[in-house]
């Protein structure tokens, strides 16, 4: 992974407002980046860009062998977040 030594972060999942996922391509890099509410997000908005997700402390950057376990993890933070704002926890 690119961008090590950043340690590590824990979000709250309600502090989460969005996931922002680009997919690996044949020469780059993906990234997972999650809108935090009172956070400047980097790689925000759509169509950002890997080399921003590096920068990002909100982000995280894979390879394409690594992409099934952050597709996998898109979709459990997404369902998760979705039922956090139905139960009215915002």
């Amino acid at each position: 992974m690119v961008g090590h030594g950043r340690g590590e972060q824990t979000i709250p999942l309600g502090a989460i407002q969005a996931v922002q996922f680009k997919a690996a391509g044949l020469l780059s890099n993906g990234f997972i980046a999650f809108t935090v509410a009172g956070a400047q997000n980097i790689s925000g908005g759509v169509g950002g860009r890997t080399v921003d997700a590096v920068r990002d402390p909100n982000a995280v950057v894979f390879t394409r062998k690594q992409q099934p376990g952050f597709e996998r993890l898109k979709q459990v933070v997404r369902a998760a977040v979705v039922a956090h704002q139905q139960r009215g926890y915002r």
